[in-house]
């Protein structure tokens, strides 16, 4: 017989032995929890779990200061002539968090989000007022001066530019091990209506998962609203007038009729597209189509007036957080005595130069770990008089300066660091909506000279000496300069593991001018160390060869076809076995891993399969300190720089006859949404923006499974709901042709010492070590990065639909293919 609910309650508190258990089991359970919100089910047993896991639940703690945060702790306390009373970081200095569990705080972070939906709607730059009186109702017309942040806003500014409150609030975590900080004012790239419903637009999260696919509330997924911008602030207006619901529609129609105009009229909101970079290679007549929906507010290549005066105050706050967070670790830097790590998870590029401080990265005693992830800005935001607000486009590229200095001079210097991470926050295969995701990667922050991504010198490169553990994320490199650099740092510095997610190669380099685009050229390295001589004297004669301005030649080899289905239509590894064992095509991923793994080597199996099992073995020597090498959907990118950049490798890759139909049925499912919202959406002319190739050789894939037993796809690697995210984007087969696994040291391998001192009393083993190496001298030299420049650009503004209104340049556009 069941019993009544109240009775089963009753029960359950007399039978629940009170006070018996002590905290530390309560611990030791959560623990065993994977996630905090299980964390919280657990703390709604009853009261004695939720105080007894307070203390644990509270040892990770995001802070979000933002008017939602204000508007919750309102007091309704007004002053006199001000706005409510309210010291944010104040109240939450008296709240139980901080007074009771301050000591058991690990990881704190603070938080300062833009979220889309609110420069949809802004809640203040409108430079309106209107005025009631007896008689009529009117506008009146007011200036920048005149404009403040809406109170929410204005009391986090306030709060935030009083670096003291910053600085108790986190002084006050006397035992925490990691600061984070996570800032975003909204000039990166916009999804805007690119909305995907499996990956909505959210608050990213600054610990746990960084590819976690969160849901949201409704309002952050409205594209498209009732009613528009400029109606809904009007009656908003009204309202707060003192006119009452019924009568504020008479109102309106009173106002246009005063103004004699009509409802459209009213609600019609200039926008216009923000001109290109301001470049000598860039034209200055060059226009974008525009395009119109007045119940699609937030079009971020097309911000209103309002939006604009909205981003321009936004700042203020955010510049107030990034700088009482440095001034806090500055003046008390030696008061975190357990701080191990600083965590900037989210940062604009516009801020990044805020963190060139040497008295910041110094001051804290015992920090061993940096993550960096940045958001490089897509514009910039300026005012240019008392009435305006003016948005210009700049490269999403122009960050790279930035975060080289950061990691060069300053976070590379400290000798304590020796774990670091960084990734970018924009493109790639993560990110949400179907115009971003597979587009705009970044090149990895190593280059000096940013723009010559294929000048692979000492001198044009960052070497981090000190880093025994490098993370990277979202990102590409020319293969030579990702080579030299990790060659360099694993032998003659410190880099004993490294962790690479969704980092690609481009194509390998060229210098088309001075070389053919072909694939025996440079040609493979020696064998034998002894013969570097004769091949730098072949590779003078390869450049003595070559003419100024000879062109392209393409290959002639046959199109290839990938026959892996990634978990489509089962996956033939059998095929594998028919692919033949050689050395790798040169600065490739198969060549790169081979020279840098500590593990078994193409090199050498193709040399035993070569030369038989009675042949000598073949001894290599890298005298590398990379014991761990882990890989997370890495592949190729294409960059629309063919200058520099060759795409030969690709250009003759295939679907499988079984994936083509599927390729298809994803593409025509997705076109209608691309030609709907990519009108509204931003785009770039920045030539050094990759695009996730989605191909990969079938004798790569096949030396990697055999090989290294890498995995392809996103199947087993990723949760479900990731993958199913990127095919509501269109992605076919997500992951297809990237490669997922890990290179181990076998902790029983003979050292490269003792084998080579083994060798010498009369061993049947080659006479001569063989240096597993590849010389990138042909590249590690200047260049000029504006020859040929002017048509590249061209082509690049023809790929993204800009045009001269005289027609002077569309002839010049339609000289060149596509």
């Amino acid at each position: 017989m069941s019993l009544p609910l109240f009775n089963m309650a009753s029960r359950t508190c007399q039978d629940w032995p009170a006070e018996a258990l002590p905290v530390e089991l309560f611990v030791m359970i959560a623990q065993y929890l994977p996630n905090r919100k299980d964390l919280g089910s657990m703390r709604l047993v009853n009261r004695e779990f939720n105080t007894k896991l307070a203390c644990y639940f509270v040892r990770q703690l995001v802070i979000h200061l933002g008017p939602e945060l204000s508007a919750r702790l309102d007091t309704g306390v007004t002053l006199q002539g001000g706005p409510t009373s309210l010291d944010i970081t104040g109240r939450l200095l008296q709240s139980d968090v901080f007074r009771r569990f301050g000591p058991d705080i690990r990881r704190l972070a603070l938080t300062l989000e833009l979220q889309e939906y609110e420069l949809a709607t802004p809640s203040t730059g409108d430079l309106e007022e209107i005025c009631l009186d007896s008689a009529d109702i009117h506008r009146r017309a007011l200036s920048m001066t005149d404009l403040h942040p809406d109170l929410h806003l204005e009391r986090v500014i306030q709060s935030l530019e009083n670096a003291r409150g910053v600085a108790l609030l986190l002084t006050s975590a006397s035992n925490v091990q990691e600061l984070a900080l996570s800032c975003d004012p909204g000039l990166g790239y916009l999804q805007g209506p690119d909305i995907n419903y499996l990956q909505p637009p959210a608050r990213p999260p600054v610990f746990g998962d960084p590819n976690q696919v969160r849901a949201t509330d409704n309002r952050s997924l409205r594209v498209i609203y009732a009613k528009p911008y400029r109606l809904e602030m009007l009656e908003h207006k009204l309202a707060a007038a003192g006119v009452d619901s019924e009568t504020i529609p008479y109102k309106i129609r009173e106002l246009f009729a005063l103004e004699r105009t009509t409802e459209s009229e009213w609600t019609h909101e200039k926008r216009a597209r923000p001109p290109l970079p301001r470049l000598p290679h860039h034209s200055h007549d060059l226009l974008r189509a525009s395009a119109r929906d007045v119940m699609i507010r937030l079009q971020p290549d097309q911000l209103t007036d309002t939006q604009k005066r909205f981003l321009f105050l936004y700042l203020s706050a955010h510049q107030g957080l990034v700088q009482s967070f440095l001034l806090t670790v500055m003046d008390n830097g030696p008061s975190f005595m357990h701080l191990t790590k600083v965590n900037i998870a989210r940062l604009p590029s516009l801020y990044v130069e805020f963190l060139f401080r040497h008295d910041f990265w110094s001051r804290l005693p015992g920090l061993q770990e940096v993550a960096l992830g940045v958001i490089p800005d897509w514009r910039t935001v300026y005012q240019q008089d008392i009435y305006d607000v003016a948005v210009e486009q700049v490269f999403p590229t122009d960050a790279l300066p930035k975060v080289f200095r950061l990691l060069n001079d300053y976070i590379g210097k400290q000798p304590r660091i020796k774990r670091l991470h960084f990734e970018w926050h924009c493109g790639g295969e993560f990110a949400a909506g179907c115009m971003q995701r597979n587009r705009y990667v970044l090149p990895a922050p190593f280059l000096k000279s940013h723009l010559k991504v294929v000048n692979s010198s000492p001198k044009n490169l960052l070497i981090l000496p000190f880093i025994t553990h490098l993370s990277l994320k979202n990102c590409w490199f020319a293969p030579n300069v990702f080579y030299r650099i990790m060659d360099t740092m694993a032998r003659d510095y410190s880099l004993e593991s490294l962790e690479l997610e969704t980092v690609s190669l481009s194509g390998p380099p060229i210098h088309r001018r001075r070389m053919r685009d072909v694939e025996d050229f440079p040609p493979p390295p020696p064998i034998q160390h002894q013969h570097n001589h004769a091949q730098q004297q072949l590779i003078q004669h390869h450049l003595a060869q070559f003419h100024l301005g000879q062109q392209d030649q393409a290959p002639q080899n046959p199109p290839q076809q990938n026959h892996d289905g990634d978990g489509v239509g089962g996956e033939d590894e059998a095929n594998d076995k028919e692919q033949p064992l050689r050395e790798p095509p040169w600065l490739s991923w198969c060549h790169i891993l081979d020279m840098l793994t500590p593990g078994e080597t193409i090199k050498e199996l193709a040399y035993k399969e070569g030369e038989g099992r009675f042949a000598p073995p073949l001894r290599i020597i890298k005298e590398l300190k990379l014991r761990k090498l882990i890989f997370k959907s890495c592949g190729y990118v294409d960059v629309p720089d063919f200058r520099f950049i060759s795409n030969r490798r690709f250009k003759n890759l295939q679907l499988p006859p079984t994936l083509i139909p599927l390729e298809s049925a994803a593409e025509a499912a997705i076109r209608p949404t691309r030609d709907a919202v990519g009108p509204f959406l931003q785009n770039s002319t920045d030539r050094h923006l990759g695009k996730i190739r989605v191909m990969m050789d079938p004798w790569e894939r096949a030396m990697m499974r055999r090989i290294w037993q890498f995995n392809f796809g996103w199947v087993g690697t990723y949760e479900q709901i990731v993958v199913d995210a990127a095919r509501q984007d269109g992605v076919f087969i997500p992951g297809y042709g990237r490669f997922t696994g890990t290179i181990e040291r076998d902790p029983n391998a003979r050292p490269e010492k003792e084998t080579t001192s083994s060798s010498s009393a009369g061993s049947v083993l080659l006479d001569e070590p063989v240096h597993y190496v590849f010389n990138t001298s042909l590249f590690d030299r200047d260049y000029n990065d504006h020859d040929g420049l002017t048509e590249v650009m061209l082509l690049q503004e023809r790929k993204m639909g800009y045009y001269s209104e005289g027609g002077l340049l569309q002839r010049l556009f339609d000289r060149l293919p596509l």
